[in-house]
């Protein structure tokens, strides 16, 4: 009877039969030639493998492949577009003998070698496949993404991880073109380690030595290493000529610091450090910068920020600023910070949150530097402050929420019968209805605000007991129309047409016995007049209100990019009852409710755009404020900006006989000048003038507040070179000048100041010149 289960094994014995002959003809002396083997893949491992028949070997697989492939019990020899590849390495050249028991391999002449984004270019290439040690004479290498060039007259591979340059020449520039090279006897790269090491190297511009490194390292992989940095220069009128050199120490990979020793020509040598670390719950910095002995005292600055989250739903925020005066910042800063420190605050602020309710405790302490902001909360420290604020119950038409406060203000100014401290208690509970739809809403807010202040005065042990209850009513309405219409020739625009209207009732209290503690008035803005109150920060003044507010706005949308091509918003609020509620510093201006406010935005192709703000009081047919700024951008690295704001503030009597008027003009620019070099420039003119109404009489005080000058310059792909001038005011008797340079060399780091995060903030629209990859190595062959 016939058995379907011997016939199987018969197949299978007939099988390996058949497998074991065609091994042993595999391993004669047999020649491949074209006609029946062109760029035939022979699987060498897999032979191997066979032939022990040992599943659990794991050696990786190399791939030999030729036009014409010999081989024999030794030897494998590869002839015409040669080619070895396995998961390490990948040579090539014309010639290549393998030798089968030692793992040898020998390319004749031109030869490539390819490992970890390393390419090698040479002669005579030795390799074993086995040890991964090797040596090629006359060689150009491309080492890691960036493909840095370098040429030696001999490369020693190690391992797979390391290989060793002797008398190398290296570049970041095309390689017709070295611009800059550092040249050194010998160069160990250990990709293992992200180390290379250099003895005696020189960095050479246009042939010139310009540095020498006795001992240099750099990492060879996108990954931070220990070591020093690059240093900085640069001049100012302050502190003369001043020099960094920064040392970088990598702690681990979510820890580092920077420790840069400044040598400032004029006043001494000023130690910097930065401290960052980084947790899954953490993160945060510490910084800080110590000048000894410097005009018979020491000089010091520390700052520490940290942020930790407790849990999703809690988190603490800690910055402790201290510095040992408040002239260091105008002394010491780097020439290119942004502005003067005003005041250093400490904080530590414990907050709590989930999707209705939100609260936090805090502690918040200041230190002020500088008069130049009046901003009367500077002198009060909060020790501490509650503040919890949210929905109790919310709807789609119903929403019961609250704010309460509680802080206690402690005062920096201690003259005899100045407020000592207070302690403010503020709770406003509300309710509102609301009718939401795409295309409209409508929402009414009835609240009630009750404070409780206890006040104490220096020179004075009695309490002040004040308290005071204002209720507030709102109705908020709002409608949108839009309609697809064509705009200069572009059929895809949407217009959008919308008017909003606000009312608001607040009854008048009397409130000239509550001291102001944090108070201030709020910027007149559009935005401003759909708010319940004028003055911003603690409410220590409600103003009573009973107006109307409406505003008209259109706007013209790309329907299909979602661009807004162009926008006009007007609005005015028209008053029943005058206000009564003012500020104590604040000067009386009955007219000022009663301005025009007009914004503009424009920006009907891609390079040109415009913004303006006005307020217009018809009363006086004037524009009280004025702001206006266009841009031009028609292409990269082309771009001007020139800005225009005019304020007028009156003095402090209800008939206006004298007024101020304040006109700041700012103009910035970066130009291409020729083929790769750029000029950069910002102006900043201030114009002060006092006009007395009557007489017809003023009195002018132009200056300029801040101008920088600067050029850039790109030299093909190799270097990018940049000097910026400023000038500023750091007080009102006081400027600073200062001067600096940087070249960055690609593939290397930059030499000086990094002014990319100064400029993009001094110029708006500006584009920083940057480097980029060298993409084909092949043309240095």
């Amino acid at each position: 009877m016939f058995n379907f289960q011997n016939l199987i094994k018969l197949i299978l014995i007939l099988f390996l039969f058949l497998a074991k002959e065609s091994l042993a003809i595999l391993q004669n002396d047999i020649s491949f030639h074209n006609h029946s083997l062109n760029h035939q893949h022979i699987d060498l491992s897999n032979i191997i493998y066979l032939n022990k028949f040992n599943p659990q070997q794991k050696e990786a697989t190399s791939i030999f492949e030729a036009d014409y492939i010999n081989i024999d019990k030794e030897n494998i020899l590869l002839n015409s577009n040669a080619k070895i590849s396995n998961s390490d390495a990948l040579l090539k050249g014309n010639l290549i003998k393998y030798n089968r028991k030692k793992g040898d391999i020998f390319i004749d002449g031109q030869s490539v070698f390819k490992s970890r984004d390393n390419i090698i270019y040479g002669k005579n290439l030795q390799y074993n496949i086995y040890n991964y040690i090797g040596n090629v004479k006359e060689a150009k290498c491309f080492i890691g993404n960036n493909l840095s060039y370098a040429e030696a007259d001999n490369i020693d591979i190690l391992s797979n991880s390391k290989i060793r340059l002797s008398k190398f020449t290296y570049t970041g520039c095309l390689c017709s073109n070295k611009s800059w090279y550092i040249k050194a006897n010998s160069l160990l790269l250990d990709f293992d380690k992200n180390e290379g090491k250099a003895k005696n190297s020189y960095l050479y511009f246009y042939g010139i030595p310009i540095m020498i490194f006795p001992y240099l390292t750099f990492p060879v992989k996108n990954k931070s290493k220990s070591g020093f940095l690059i240093p900085t220069c640069g001049i100012s009128s302050t502190n003369g000529l001043d020099i960094g050199l920064p040392y970088y120490i990598n702690i681990a990979n979510n820890y580092d610091m920077t420790i840069t020793p400044r040598i400032l020509s004029s006043v001494g040598v000023l130690f910097e450090n930065e401290f960052r670390y980084l947790q899954r719950d953490m993160s945060g910095y510490l910084i800080s910068s110590y000048l000894y002995n410097n005009s018979d005292h020491n000089r010091w600055f520390y700052k520490w920020e940290n942020q930790l989250f407790i849990t999703k739903n809690i988190s603490l925020d800690i910055n402790i600023s201290r510095v040992s005066d408040n002239s260091y910042f105008r002394d010491f800063t780097s020439i290119l910070s942004q502005n003067e420190a005003i005041y250093l605050p400490e904080m530590c602020k414990l907050m709590w949150f989930n999707s209705e309710l939100r609260g936090f405790i805090q502690y918040y302490k200041y230190r002020v530097l500088s008069n130049k902001d009046s901003n009367i909360s500077l002198f009060f420290d909060r020790s501490p402050e509650f503040v919890f604020e949210g929905s109790l119950y919310k709807s789609n038409y119903f929403n019961v929420g609250v704010y309460s406060n509680f802080v206690n203000l402690i005062s920096k100014k201690k003259d005899f019968n100045s407020l000592n401290s207070a302690k403010r208690l503020q709770l406003y509970p509300f309710i509102s209805c609301q009718i939401n739809h795409p295309a409209y809403y409508i929402k009414s807010k009835l609240g009630l605000h009750t404070s409780r202040y206890i006040v104490n005065y220096h020179g004075s042990s009695r309490h002040n007991i004040l308290s005071r209850t204002i209720p507030l009513y709102s109705l908020d309405s709002k409608v949108c129309f839009n309609k697809d219409i064509t705009l200069f020739g572009n059929k895809d625009i949407r217009q959008l047409i919308e008017p909003r209207l606000f009312y608001l009732y607040v009854p008048y209290k009397y409130q000239d016995d509550i001291p102001c503690l944090d108070t201030s008035l709020s910027s007149l803005c559009i935005n401003q007049l759909f708010d319940e109150n004028l003055y911003n920060g603690g409410w220590d003044r409600i103003a009573n209100a009973n107006h109307i507010a409406f505003s008209l706005s259109t706007s013209f949308i790309d329907k299909f990019v979602g661009v807004e091509k162009f926008s006009i918003s007007a609005a005015k609020k028209f008053i029943f009852n005058t206000r009564k509620v003012y500020l104590f510093n604040e000067k009386v201006d009955l007219k000022r409710d009663s301005d025009f406010l007009l914004s503009i935005k424009s920006s009907l192709n891609n390079y040109i755009f415009f913004e303006g703000t006005t307020n217009y009081n018809y009363c006086d047919n004037k524009c009280s404020n004025l702001l206006m700024s266009l841009r031009y951008s028609p292409e990269e690295f082309n771009n001007l900006y020139i800005s225009y704001k005019h304020q007028i503030e009156y003095s402090n009597e209800s008939v206006r006989n004298s007024e101020l008027n304040n006109d700041n003009i700012t103009i910035a620019l970066q130009l291409p000048l020729y083929n790769s070099f750029y000029g950069i420039g910002r102006l900043d003119c201030s114009v002060l003038y006092k006009k007395d109404i009557n007489s017809n009489l003023s009195a002018c005080h132009p200056k300029i507040v801040q101008s920088i000058l600067g050029f850039e310059y790109k030299k093909d792909n190799c270097w990018i070179g940049r000097i910026i001038f400023r000038r500023h005011s750091i007080s009102s008797t006081r400027e600073n000048n200062a001067l600096f340079f940087q070249i960055e060399f690609n593939g290397l780091g930059s030499l000086g100041i990094d002014p990319i995060g100064f400029l993009t903030k001094s110029i708006p629209g500006y584009n920083p010149v940057m480097m980029r990859p060298l993409e084909n190595h092949e043309m240095c062959l």
